[in-house]
């Protein structure tokens, strides 16, 4: 859909005028109060900037929205820090008459351009190179799209979306051989594009959260569930959760709540909210809820990348027991891995209520949570990889 929106640019902000810009070119400017994927690009523009580059956002899907339907907030969040947002003037409607071509060339120059998600960045990126021919191009997935997309159409047995994610694996295929890197948030899927593309220049770049004191099981209890539920993979399993593990749960530790914290919840699950299962809606301060409960739980079923709601939890101290698909592409130590990552339903139900009831277990796992946070997913260590990145194409300021 983001191909309609070609010739529909416009520019405001200030002159850029640094060595070296990067544009970041995806959807929507980051809300990281709402979702994961807005917190790794709010990194991700915090890292380059503390490297010396000028960062421009080109938010893409804003030109689908009237001026009423845009998060001025949101772009006035990027612009204090510094960042050009490129974007509709506010009295410009979801139509213009200026293409992206015009909307860059006021940029100086482009040394780096980076194209978030195959849907957004990725389908302007040949725009984007006959607009900056001499600019490195790297691919940012988040996640393989085709992977995610793929593991839904098997679980559903739907074989027309079986087939257009075989279409969006030849889109994603092709950034990966025509960018000159691709950064990547899952080392699984590091594994999987080397596969479709052989010899890929893929970079790890771990999530990125921050760990801010040791964390206690004293005065904690309850279950959270962390997610945007425009994100179907988590409809899906606190489905479910509530439909095939929550009865097991419950019939063990009956005085133990459930919390379901995210935008968008769907009206099935608002009508199941009660005493024992309670429905948030969007948290403004997910951190202090994370200090009240014991632990977090991610019971999905399909999906791709690694997975902010588990390394949020984690950061917090908060063990989180995971499927398969949800610990997928993250190195755990052998303390969380043992405890939390659960490969059936049945062991999921253990997991869970071991965490619940041992609070030696808790802190264990706890404990080895966030020392695995702090060595790994710190943000300096996010700065670092792209250091070497981009210092290996002589572009470090």
């Amino acid at each position: 859909m983001f191909k309609k929106l070609a010739g529909l640019w416009s520019r405001s902000g200030p002159a850029v005028t640094p060595p070296h810009t990067v544009l970041l070119a995806d959807c929507n400017f980051p809300r990281p109060l709402h979702d994961a994927g807005s917190v790794e690009t709010v990194a991700l523009i915090g890292s380059l900037r503390g490297l010396g580059f000028q960062v421009a956002f080109l938010a893409l899907g804003e030109f689908f929205l009237s001026p009423d339907q845009r998060d001025p907030e949101a772009r006035a969040a990027l612009e204090r820090q510094g960042v050009l947002c490129l974007s509709p003037s506010p009295d410009q409607g979801a139509t213009g008459d200026l293409g992206i071509a015009d909307a860059c060339a006021s940029l100086p120059s482009v040394s780096v351009c980076i194209l978030a998600r195959v849907c957004c960045g990725g389908a302007f990126a040949e725009t984007l190179r006959a607009t900056f021919p001499k600019a490195r191009f790297l691919f940012l997935p988040h996640d393989l799209h085709f992977l995610r997309e793929e593991r839904e159409a098997l679980l559903q047995g739907d074989g027309e979306a079986l087939a257009a994610a075989r279409q969006t694996r030849e889109q994603e295929r092709h950034l990966l051989e025509t960018c000159d890197a691709t950064l990547m948030v899952s080392r699984y899927e590091i594994d999987v594009a080397r596969q479709l593309v052989p010899g890929a220049l893929c970079v790890h770049l771990p999530l990125t959260r921050h760990v801010t004191a040791r964390a206690m099981s004293a005065g904690r209890r309850d279950i959270g569930f962390i997610g945007n539920f425009g994100h179907r993979p988590n409809g899906d399993a606190v489905r479910h959760f509530l439909d095939v593990l929550w009865p097991s749960i419950m019939a063990h530790s009956p005085d133990t709540r459930f919390h379901v914290i995210g935008d968008g919840a769907p009206d099935w699950l608002r009508a199941l909210q009660s005493e024992t299962v309670m429905i948030h809606g969007h948290v403004p301060d997910l951190d202090a809820l994370l200090k009240r409960l014991r632990l977090t739980v991610a019971p999905l079923r399909f999906g791709a990348g690694a997975k902010g709601k588990v390394i949020s939890s984690l950061a917090q101290g908060v063990p989180c027991v995971m499927s398969a698909i949800a610990a997928e592409g993250m190195d755990f130590p052998v303390g969380v891995t043992d405890t939390c990552c659960a490969t059936d339903d049945a062991r999921f139900i253990r997991m869970t209520l071991s965490l619940l009831q041992d609070d030696a277990l808790w802190q264990h796992v706890s404990d080895a949570a966030t020392r695995m946070v702090e060595d790994m997913h710190g943000p300096d260590v996010m700065k670092r990889q792209l250091a070497t990145l981009l210092d290996g194409f002589s572009l470090l300021p």
